[in-house]
């Protein structure tokens, strides 16, 4: 008897590991799936109307501090 309570009590564990695995993947995925992402075209199309990245580190503006 004590053997095969032993048993059970290891698969439990080992099936908790297993879940617990799978659930981190799926929310890992989920995250992944959330991150905002543009196409190389739609990123030229926002860098051509609203100019590039490199033009605002010369611009100075006001700080807000709270």
């Amino acid at each position: 008897m004590q053997t095969s309570a032993m048993d059970v009590n290891l698969l439990k564990e080992m099936l908790k590991g297993v879940v617990r695995e799978v659930i981190q993947e799926e929310m890992l995925k989920l995250k992944l799936s959330l991150i905002p992402t543009v196409s190389d075209n739609e990123m030229e199309e926002i860098n051509r109307e609203l100019g590039e990245p490199a033009q605002y580190e010369k611009e100075e503006f006001e700080t807000l501090d709270l």
